[in-house]
C-alpha cells in the first residue's frame, strides 16, 4: 500500500499506521497482508513478522487483537 498516493485516505486507511491484516482490518483482503510503502527495508521486515503472527494467532486461536498485538509486538 502506498498511503502517498492516496491524497485523502477515508478514515479506516488513516487507521493503518505500518502495516495490517484481514483479522484486524476486515476491508484487508483474505491472505494480503498491507504494509505501507513509507515503512523502511529494515522495519518491513519486522513489520512482515508482526502482522503474519498477530494473523495466526487470531485466526487459529481465537486470540483478540489486544492479546495477539502485545505478543506480536515480543517477536519485532
Amino acid at each position: 500500500m502506498d498511503s502517498r498516493r492516496i491524497q485523502s485516505p477515508p478514515e479506516y486507511l488513516q487507521r493503518i499506521p505500518y502495516g495490517g491484516n484481514e483479522q484486524r482490518y476486515l476491508f484487508n483482503p483474505k491472505g494480503e497482508i498491507w504494509i505501507d510503502h513509507a515503512v523502511s527495508c529494515e522495519e518491513f521486515e519486522l513489520t512482515l513478522a508482526h502482522e503474519l503472527n498477530e494473523r495466526s494467532l487470531m485466526a487459529k486461536f481465537g486470540w483478540t487483537y489486544e492479546k495477539s498485538h502485545d505478543s506480536s509486538l515480543m517477536v519485532e
